[in-house]
């Protein structure tokens, strides 16, 4: 299980930016703990990163992005 911190550097990206996404259930996470503290699987930050790539590669993007 990897901590909030190892996540976002692994994304790249700030720890709210990774709490924002776990509570828009973008990216799923577990609460331990008395202070129910995040902790995410790395298998999904890794499909989560596929995911990511798949809409970046040409004729995967979500219809609303498309510009023809």
């Amino acid at each position: 299980m990897l901590t909030l911190e190892a996540v976002a550097a692994r994304l790249g990206v700030a720890k709210i930016t990774v709490r924002r996404m776990a509570d828009r259930g973008e990216l799923p996470c577990y609460r331990i703990g008395a202070r129910q503290d995040r902790r995410f699987k790395l298998s999904d930050v890794e499909a989560y990163l596929v995911q990511r790539r798949e809409v970046g590669k040409p004729g995967k993007a979500p219809k609303e992005f498309r510009f023809d």
